[in-house]
């Protein structure tokens, strides 16, 4: 046995557990009636793989986590020493985005842990040591003050995720401004959730922060660069107006930036050429003129460049053929003309490439048939003339 790993076996008695760091289901049976509520100084509870829950708990295998549908047990809120909870559904919406398609959204079947007995409040609120908590797909709909109750429960957390968890009401912006130890808010995919967000203060330590799929209104507030600690941001399709703050150019650390699907018009502006550190750079489904600013080229470890669905115009940049990071490139359903010119140095991680739906004309290069790991290329609706080669496709280096 791992020093403080208590592998729970059959009949083995949950209230018995009196000072393990890590709760875990590794086999056997146990039924809604074993005393949960007195195992006081667990401080992980990591339920993992079952069918049914809070009837049966059983192995399912190894990745430590638990697939179960019903009513939370209330006893998990006398656990007052916990610092670790998961209770994730096993079934959760999945928004599927193909950067080679366009946007795709499929929902997956769901079958929703339900929190109501207990509420929301009652299961946080005498957990005051909880640095982690995760209801990912858990159903929270009826818990109209959720929202209050964490702005009055668990001081100490870091990490909080409730996505797909039908949240109602207004976003508690108190978990955003007064919770400074929060390093990670995801409220992905809760389309209920509205507000606006607030000033941020300069005293907080976030590094990621998501809430695609909301209802938000309003601006992306000027002090958002206060997140200085930032390397995930994601608000894409929540609802927000009115223009990107230059002030985002200022959160260096960023490695994933979503602003898909808003009205964010004007030129792509160059100061994302200072977010030197980005891996993913979204800003799909925008109202973006222009040509794309040169500054991306500063980019040298960006993997994804996710442009689609714009009013981006002018030529491609060649340049982005043989970028050396550049796995997934989408610059589809723009106003890009004229013609593609050869390129030397072809990329040897590009594989996927959509330049559909745009105005681009004459010879298709045959450069692009050198993108050694391509393996999508998309190039219809536009205006090409001549021919292509079978054997440039076939045999690319010959």
């Amino acid at each position: 046995m791992e020093d403080g790993i208590i592998p729970i076996r059959p009949q083995y008695e949950i209230s018995s557990v009196v000072r393990c760091l890590r709760f875990e289901i590794e086999s056997g049976i146990f039924q809604d009636k074993l005393a949960l509520g007195k195992a006081k100084l667990c401080k992980a509870l990591l339920l993992g793989k079952s069918d049914r829950f809070p009837e049966s708990i059983r192995f399912w295998d190894r990745s430590r986590r638990v697939r179960f549908s019903g009513q939370i047990l209330a006893g998990i809120s006398r656990l007052t020493d916990l610092i670790s909870l998961d209770l994730s559904s096993s079934s959760s919406c999945v928004i599927h985005y193909s950067t080679v398609d366009g946007l795709s959204e499929y929902y997956d079947s769901v079958n929703y842990v339900q929190l109501r007995h207990p509420s929301f409040r009652t299961l946080v609120g005498n957990l005051s040591s909880l640095r982690e908590l995760r209801l990912n797909s858990v159903d929270m709909s009826s818990n109209l003050d959720w929202g209050s109750a964490l702005s009055t429960s668990m001081p100490r957390l870091r990490e909080l995720t409730l996505s797909y968890c039908n949240l109602p009401g207004l976003l508690p912006t108190d978990i955003l401004t007064s919770h400074t130890n929060l390093t990670l808010l995801d409220l992905s995919q809760n389309p209920m959730l509205s507000g606006n967000l607030p000033d941020f203060p300069s005293n907080n330590a976030l590094q990621s922060l998501a809430f695609p799929g909301a209802s938000l209104s309003g601006n992306i507030p000027y002090s958002i660069s206060n997140l200085k600690h930032l390397t995930t941001l994601d608000i894409s399709y929540c609802g927000l107006t009115g223009m990107m703050p230059s002030s985002i150019g200022n959160l260096t650390q960023l490695a994933y930036l979503d602003l898909s699907g808003h009205e964010f018009a004007g030129a792509v502006p160059s100061w994302i050429g200072n977010l030197f550190w980005l891996s993913v750079l979204a800003l799909y489904g925008n109202n973006f003129t222009g040509p794309i600013p040169t500054s991306i080229g500063n980019l040298t470890h960006l993997t994804s460049l996710y442009l689609g669905y714009n009013f981006l115009s002018e030529s491609v940049p060649v340049s982005l053929f043989n970028h050396l990071a550049l796995e997934s490139l989408d610059l589809s359903e723009n106003q890009f003309s004229g013609e593609l010119k050869e390129f030397s140095n072809p990329s040897m991680s590009l594989s996927q490439l959509d330049l559909s739906n745009n105005q681009l004309q004459g010879q298709i290069p045959t450069s692009l048939f050198k993108l050694s790991d391509l393996q999508y290329l998309f190039l219809t609706s536009n205006n090409f003339n001549g021919t292509v080669e079978l054997d440039m496709i076939i045999n690319p280096d010959e």
